[in-house]
């Protein structure tokens, strides 16, 4: 029996939603369940072109899936998760949360570094190397139509946010802390900033807000609990990302040594910049390293 009108635009809207939530732009959260957010958005911070963004942080109740480092326990309250990212993963350039350096468990991409490492490549020229992030519950207060939106989730790179707003709620006269995060106005902060246009988007300019409200009751019931909504991944579906499809790695595919360092080595040159609030360097910087990496393999050959 042919499916009605009412029947396809109810399945396209559907799956133009599912495609919607898929689109470029968002992949590089691709640790974070959508499932598990419901109808939160996941907020890109624009370049601001002289209009700062000036967003309230909302904290929530701690699940059980904190990495460990952050030293909070399920029940807490807490107003993030503090975590290490490995970006540029495989041949879909994804990022997938270090099981190694959050939760003391192995990592297949920390193996490879340490391979990458052994065979003279430095460090920094190492694209999947793990990156310290941050992830937030925000309200956006830009405008209307931003505060409307209520709570959005923000994952952003640890050195351009939490870094410099740690850095403020120091107090030099009294040693104490501002917590920023608090709900009521004695206490609480927004919090402004603004984004570069350039390639990188770099967040600079952090400065506390006085707040003349609270934050409402509402707008805490909708924070999530940051820590679970993470994608945890098994090694062997680490694996797969990082060898492609099949799961298998470099080890198993190239028993010469030879063509197993010639794969790690074409896994350093990167091919697309690392989110834009985390990646620094200039393309200069860029061109030089591809210039070394590729008179390293000319040595080797």
């Amino acid at each position: 029996m042919a499916k009605t009108f009412e029947q396809m635009k109810k399945e396209l809207l559907e799956r133009t939603k599912k495609n919607y939530d898929r689109r470029e732009p968002d992949m590089g959260s691709s640790f974070i369940d959508r499932d598990k957010i419901g109808d939160l958005k996941i907020w890109r911070a624009a370049p601001t072109k002289g209009n700062p963004h000036i967003i309230d942080i909302i904290p929530f109740v701690a699940g059980d899936n904190f990495p460990t480092h952050n030293q909070i326990e399920e029940g807490n309250i807490a107003y993030c998760v503090d975590l290490w990212v490995h970006q540029n993963v495989g041949p879909s350039k994804s990022s997938v949360i270090c099981p190694a350096k959050n939760y003391g468990e192995p990592c297949p991409i920390c193996e490879e570094v340490e391979e990458l490492v052994k065979e003279g490549v430095e460090w920094k020229e190492i694209p999947i190397v793990p990156k310290r992030r941050v992830i937030y519950n925000v309200v956006v207060m830009d405008d209307e139509k931003t505060e409307s939106a209520g709570v959005q989730i923000w994952d952003v790179s640890y050195k351009y946010m939490e870094d410099p707003i740690l850095a403020l709620s120091k107090s030099a006269r009294t040693g104490g802390v501002i917590a920023f995060a608090a709900p009521d106005k004695s206490e609480g902060k927004s919090i402004a900033f603004d984004v570069g246009n350039d390639t990188y988007r770099k967040i600079t300019g952090h400065r506390f807000e006085a707040r003349d409200y609270d934050i409402p009751n509402d707008i805490l019931e909708q924070a999530v609990q940051l820590d679970q909504i993470l994608i945890i991944m098994s090694e062997d579906e680490i694996k797969k990302i990082l060898y492609g499809s099949s799961g298998g790695s470099s080890k198993e595919e190239h028993e010469e040594k030879e063509e197993r360092s010639s794969s790690r080595r074409s896994r350093t040159t990167r091919t697309e910049p690392d989110d834009v609030q985390d990646h620094e360097e200039p393309k200069e910087e860029e061109k030089k390293r591809k210039k070394i990496i590729n008179q390293k393999r000319a040595v080797k050959s």
